[in-house]
């Protein structure tokens, strides 16, 4: 999974390139460019993406989010994906996996609280 310190490191890459070449293979190696919010200390990429309804609806971003990454389709016939001939759902974390991703969200979210009573 990306972190938003690969990220900016990626993207201090992109920065430093001598050659818009070098520039492109970054930006398709790693699918980054500079942004002016990386500007921001507080800014994370990773956390403050927000899909907009061009992208969720138009283009069935979150059709295929629903699909993939929920397992959930309308040909399945218990609607969770997990009986559909045509999308496998993806493999379930372990116990570990999400013990870990929750002490992530709450290591960001004590973080998030803590800026906020500074400020």
């Amino acid at each position: 999974m990306r972190t938003p310190q690969d990220h900016r490191a990626h993207v201090d890459q992109w920065c430093l390139a001598k050659t818009s070449n070098e520039q492109d293979f970054i930006a398709k190696t790693y699918g980054v460019r500079f942004s002016e919010l990386l500007r921001l200390p507080y800014w994370n990429l990773i956390w403050f993406t927000v899909l907009d309804s061009m992208h969720a609806f138009f283009l069935h971003t979150l059709l295929q989010h629903i699909q993939y990454i929920w397992g959930t389709s309308p040909m399945a016939p218990t609607g969770d994906g997990s009986n559909s001939p045509t999308v496998k759902p993806p493999p379930k974390p372990s116990f570990t996996e999400l013990c870990k991703g929750l002490k992530v969200l709450l290591k960001e979210n004590s973080s998030d609280q803590s800026a906020e009573t500074v400020s």
